[in-house]
């Protein structure tokens, strides 16, 4: 029997450098960076995109997107280079199982990542082993009513309805979704309801559990922005990073 466990952070130990060591194998990085402030590093994150990748980057119709793609992919590599010991250039994303992307590099680290973007925000995580992670901008004005039954059971759709902060819930709810699909790249989403992502511990079908049981930690970002990150449950130390990462 699996379970998945389903915790809030409402201040999470965001820690100003990342010169604490942890082992990958029994810990997670989780970094957070505030696009407004990568802006003016856009030349150098694009020289470090493949062709496939400035091509992309030129295809976004905002400037606002493309530039977002550019400062996530090129900080990407900028941390995983480093965790990795090898050059920013040498490092390779390439799409795996599920259309799940992964590292692909000569190291004997074998580092699994995740990433997501919303708003003005960056979140990635690094580890080894099924992670996921998502982040999402709190729209107030959204109509999210329709999308309850589709998505939440009946007591994930009675507690984001019968409180007052609903449209944080239903993103804090939804995030947690998003994550674990993205760790286990399962992509059922039309089971979504029979994942319960309530705060505390509920039982997984077997489907979602794929033999094991998991974690998934809410935290905000700010008073608009939430994110969820999933992993496999016997992670003991996660280390959550707010640095001016170096280029």
């Amino acid at each position: 029997m699996s379970f998945i466990k389903c915790k809030y952070l409402e201040l999470p130990p965001w820690k100003l450098e990342a010169k604490e060591l942890i082992e990958f194998e029994s810990g997670i990085r989780v970094h957070k960076l505030f696009i407004p402030s990568y802006i003016n590093r856009i030349r150098t994150c694009f020289l470090l995109l493949n062709d496939d990748e400035k091509k992309r980057a030129n295809n976004y119709l905002h400037q606002k997107d493309s530039q977002r793609f550019i400062i996530a992919r090129g900080m990407l590599k900028i941390l995983a280079s480093q965790y990795l010991g090898i050059p920013s250039v040498e490092v390779e994303i390439t799409i795996g199982a599920n259309k799940k992307p992964f590292i692909k590099s000569q190291s004997s680290l074998k580092l699994d990542y995740n990433i997501s973007h919303s708003g003005n925000w960056i979140v990635m995580a690094f580890g080894i082993g099924s992670i996921g992670i998502d982040v999402e901008q709190i729209q107030k004005e959204f109509n999210f009513e329709s999308l309850l039954p589709v998505c939440f059971s009946s007591s994930e759709q009675s507690f984001i309805q019968n409180n007052s902060n609903s449209s944080e819930l239903f993103y804090r709810l939804w995030t947690r979704k998003e994550s674990f699909v993205k760790a286990t790249s399962i992509g059922l989403v039309e089971t979504l309801p029979q994942l319960i992502c309530l705060d505390g511990e509920s039982e997984l079908l077997n489907y979602f559990s794929l033999g094991q049981s998991w974690e998934t930690w809410s935290f905000p970002l700010d008073h608009e922005h939430v994110a969820s990150l999933s992993f496999v449950e016997g992670k003991k130390n996660i280390l959550f990073i707010e640095q001016d990462i170096a280029i």
